[in-house]
């Protein structure tokens, strides 16, 4: 009952926030002499179309789909569907020890009956990472500390980077910086 409440606060503080949300458009965004659409078109090869908007932070730079929301949250992104799809990419904390992404993934493991932790490869990246049912809904985190001690993580609702083909669209556009 207490994952039904948490879930419905989280959804209930989406909603509240869209207003919140900041879209970017991908003509004016610049890196480094590059535009981001050139970083991404060199990086990944992929061609921003109209249907598509561009995101960025001081980090990463993600591509998603314009019928998702987006809500600008610390340290990434909240991207959002109104039927509980969920990914969230954000940079969190700082001087965290190496072992702290594994001990967060096996703590979320062990508290909600979830798979792992096992270290898997994403976006070019090992991250420790549990499959997990949030209520009836199956949720996904991934974790690794970057340099600095700042910890990476994406965490998903409604499916996994693995199981959902949206999400996997989705992430595999994030271009690091």
């Amino acid at each position: 009952m207490n994952r039904f409440i948490i879930l419905f606060l989280i959804l209930l503080f989406v909603l509240v926030n869209i207003s919140a949300c900041s879209s970017k458009s991908n003509e004016n965004l610049v890196v480094d002499d590059f535009t981001a659409t050139e970083i991404l078109q060199e990086e990944l090869s992929i061609e921003i179309d109209i249907t598509e908007d561009l995101y960025e932070t001081d980090k990463f730079l993600i591509i998603v789909p314009s019928d998702w929301s987006v809500m600008e949250i610390d340290g990434g992104f909240r991207i959002y569907k109104s039927n509980l799809e969920l990914i969230q990419i954000q940079y969190v904390g700082f001087n965290q020890g190496e072992t702290h992404a594994m001990l967060q993934a096996k703590q979320l493991s062990k508290n909600s009956e979830g798979t792992g932790p096992e270290e898997i490869e994403i976006l070019n990246k090992i991250f420790w990472h549990t499959t997990y049912l949030n209520g009836d809904i199956e949720a996904g985190y991934y974790a690794r500390i970057e340099e600095g001690g700042i910890m990476l993580t994406i965490q998903t609702m409604k499916g996994t980077y693995e199981t959902n083909k949206e999400y996997t669209k989705i992430l595999d556009t994030v271009v690091f910086k």
